[in-house]
C-alpha cells in the first residue's frame, strides 16, 4: 500500500487477532516510531510493507523475547515467497499492551536467533498475501532493525 495510506490506517488504528486468539493493535505508536527513529525513505518503505506486518500477526510464528531492560515484546515472524526467493518479515509487539510498535523485512539467520524457525514460505491458499503486497516487498528493498547485531536472550515459544 502507500504510505499515505497506512498513516490513515495507523492513525485510526486498528486490530488484528493472531492463530492463538491474543489482539495486537496498530496505531499511532508505529506511526510514531517509523517517523521519529527512521529516515524518511526509510519510514515510507516500513509504512508501505504494513500489510506483511498485519499478514505476519495473523498467520506467523510467535516467540516472547526478554529485551535488555527486562521489557517483555512478542516478536511474530512469517516468510513469505517473493518470486521463488524466500523473505521473512517481523512485527514486534509490546506485550504489556499488545500494540506492536515497530515490523520489518529481516533474514532468516536473525529471524531464528528470535526462535522462529518453524515458518518456512508456503504457496498454499491463504499464506500468501496479495500479489500487489509482494511487489511491494519487493521493491522496498532491505528494512535494516537496530538489535540485528544483538543476540536474543531468553525467548519462549509462546
Amino acid at each position: 500500500i502507500s504510505a499515505a495510506e497506512a498513516d490513515n490506517l495507523l492513525s485510526t488504528g486498528f486490530t488484528e487477532k493472531d492463530a492463538q486468539g491474543n489482539e495486537v493493535h496498530f496505531g499511532q505508536r508505529m506511526k510514531d516510531h517509523f517517523e521519529k527513529d527512521h529516515s524518511p525513505e526509510e519510514a515510507i518503505r516500513r509504512k508501505e510493507h504494513l500489510p506483511h506486518a498485519r499478514e505476519t500477526v495473523r498467520t506467523g510464528t510467535r516467540v516472547e523475547i526478554t529485551g535488555p531492560a527486562g521489557e517483555k515484546r512478542a516478536y511474530y515472524g512469517k516468510y513469505f515467497s517473493d518470486n521463488g526467493k524466500e523473505k521473512g518479515f517481523l512485527s514486534i509487539v509490546d506485550t504489556k499492551d499488545n500494540e506492536a510498535f515497530t515490523a520489518y523485512r529481516s533474514p532468516r539467520k536473525y529471524m531464528e536467533a528470535r526462535g522462529i524457525k518453524n515458518k518456512k514460505a508456503k504457496d498454499g491458499p491463504g499464506e500468501q498475501p496479495p500479489a500487489a503486497v509482494l511487489q511491494a516487498l519487493a521493491a522496498a528493498g532491505g528494512l535494516p532493525d537496530y538489535r540485528k547485531s544483538k543476540p536474543a536472550k531468553n525467548f519462549v515459544n509462546a
